[in-house]
């Protein structure tokens, strides 16, 4: 079993501030890979394929959706 200790983002952004700029970079770079890492080991949590014509009925088009657009009459021959 882990024990996991409460640390603030204050308390970190203090003890970053106190690194050298090279430190903060490999900081920086370390933290990228491991949100890397992550990413690209976890497997997708949502895996379920949609299913054809699983949305059917969810839109609805307007009964004059052809219809010509009254804002346009003076383009139209």
């Amino acid at each position: 079993m882990q024990t996991q200790s409460i640390i603030t983002f204050e308390t970190v952004l203090k003890l970053v501030k106190q690194l050298s700029f090279t430190d903060q970079m490999r900081l920086v770079e370390w933290v990228m890979d491991q949100i890397k890492l992550k990413f690209l080991t976890e497997p997708p949590k949502h895996t379920r394929q949609a299913r054809f014509g699983s949305g059917k009925g969810t839109i609805i088009m307007a009964d004059d959706f052809d219809a010509p657009l009254e804002d346009f009459e003076e383009y139209m021959p």
